[in-house]
């Protein structure tokens, strides 16, 4: 049986949107998601609230969740086993100093190079069949060597990326992920 995974990151609830776009919530009901997972930048818990009312949520803290002392609470990755496949969720800003290099004039914009998706890899066990992040606030979907590596992009419309704002979903069946992005209205 396939299992249906609602995949969400960079929300920034209330510091740039008031609140998760119904088009979101909308879109992850009627897909009939099981779990959402949260790759993180949430900002203030009624994100999660409203989340909770589609599917049980898994989150991570971002960088901007450390401004917020009701997230401190949160990891910062973590693993999550769905059926025969385990998942990697994170953030992907990396470490502080990874954090503020990335801010520095001349680096990358745009999807993570690959150099910088394989670091948010060893950061997990090596079992890890998909790395979940956000943070770039654009959809991607890469495969290195057999690893997934998906970002959902932001349901926030103000966003970079072409296509509006998205949320993202994994169908998986036994070992197999199907990585899918969704434009959310």
């Amino acid at each position: 049986m396939a299992a249906l995974i609602g995949v969400i990151a960079d929300t920034h609830v209330p510091d740039r949107l008031p609140q998760i776009p119904p088009g979101a919530l909308e879109a992850l009901a009627a897909s009939g998601v099981q779990t959402i997972l949260h790759a993180g930048d949430i900002c203030h818990r009624s994100a999660i609230s409203q989340l909770e009312a589609v599917a049980a949520v898994i989150a991570v803290r971002g960088n901007r969740d450390l401004l917020r002392p009701a997230n401190w609470a949160l990891p910062s990755q973590r693993t999550v086993r769905v059926g025969d496949v385990v998942l990697g969720l994170t953030h992907g800003h990396g470490r502080p100093q990874e954090y503020l290099k990335s801010k520095l004039p001349g680096s990358y914009r745009g999807a993570m190079p690959r150099a910088r998706l394989m670091a948010l890899f060893r950061r997990f066990d090596r079992t890890v069949q998909a790395v979940i992040y956000g943070h770039t606030h654009l959809p991607q979907i890469d495969w290195i060597d057999g690893v997934l590596f998906f970002n959902p992009g932001s349901p926030a419309p103000e966003f970079f990326s072409e296509l509006g704002p998205t949320i993202g979903l994994l169908r998986i069946q036994g070992r197999r992920i199907t990585p899918r992005i969704l434009r959310v209205d």
